[in-house]
């Protein structure tokens, strides 16, 4: 079978801008393959290539044609005989060949960052509540206490939840300023926050109740949600004391329909990322 063309020869920065599941080399899109037999001419080749990612080292093969600079493959791409090295963005904007919204990339070469829509994280109540009974853990269904984003292979966090769009049920109600995009205090276990539940628990009140995500770096930049990251979901469950209910919920992968517009949480979050249903900490890929 052939390889998928979507998106081939798009400019990107991660795999996640290629659509078909192709794969982001050399800040362009590629078709991945395993043998000669999954490309098409012009670009019939299977060339391995290694590259890093969140997890260390890895070797993917793409389709390529014969002009494709394997001597580049994971050496810098020789940015210095194209004159577009950098350290800073201010360096890239002032190149005639980019201009003011270049970039440095994380290759310290310039590139010219491809629009993107809003990304974020729903996080979407399953848990069956008695309204006539209040909970030990003070709150109806699932209770969030911090949300925030991660490369796989690390404990360091990359981006913080912003609340984006809060929808609970059964009267539920939580402070508006529990979500902003700051760095949550954990507990030395690194399971639970440090605060108070008045403080830092959102309450989604039970099934259906739910608190969709956006996710800003420590600069308060929005961040563009990567391959071999994960979503860490802070819930008042067992993980924050014996007294804690025993809520569920479940994470979805949300993408706006286009650029500047706003994340619907009925059709644009489609993707569900936990195969079980999810209960107190969670760390779940976005892969």
């Amino acid at each position: 079978m052939a390889a998928s063309c979507a998106g081939l020869g798009a400019s990107c920065q991660f795999d996640s801008d290629c659509t078909g599941g192709n794969l982001c080399i050399q800040q362009t899109c590629y078709a991945a393959c395993t043998a000669a037999e999954d490309c098409e001419p012009p670009y019939d080749i299977c060339q391995p290539y290694a590259r890093q990612n969140s997890g260390g080292d890895e070797t993917v093969k793409i389709c390529v044609g014969e002009d494709f600079e394997v001597e580049n493959n994971d050496a810098g791409n020789n940015c210095e005989q194209s004159g577009d090295c950098c350290q800073t963005d201010a360096e890239c904007a002032a190149l005639p060949d980019f201009g003011p919204n270049a970039v440095c990339g994380a290759d310290n070469r310039c590139i010219t960052p491809v629009a993107h829509p809003e990304q974020g994280i729903l996080i979407r109540d399953r848990t069956t509540v008695d309204t006539g009974e209040q909970p030990a853990d003070g709150g109806l269904g699932a209770d969030i206490a911090a949300v925030f984003v991660r490369p796989a292979a690390t404990e360091e966090a990359t981006g913080f939840g912003v609340l984006l769009d809060y929808s609970p049920v059964n009267g539920a109600d939580g402070p508006a300023d529990a979500h902003v995009g700051a760095a949550p205090l954990l507990d030395a276990q690194g399971q639970c926050v440090s605060g108070g539940f008045d403080e830092t628990a959102l309450p989604l009140g039970g099934e259906g109740g739910y608190a969709l995500f956006g996710f800003d770096n420590a600069d308060g930049d929005r961040l563009r949600l990567n391959n071999g990251w994960e979503a860490v979901v802070i819930e008042w469950g067992a993980n924050c004391g014996a007294e804690a209910a025993a809520d569920s919920y479940d994470v979805f992968f949300c993408t706006a329909q286009s650029e500047g517009a706003a994340i619907d949480p009925v059709t644009d979050c489609s993707k569900q990322l936990n195969p079980q249903p999810a209960s107190g900490f969670a760390a779940i890929s976005l892969d």
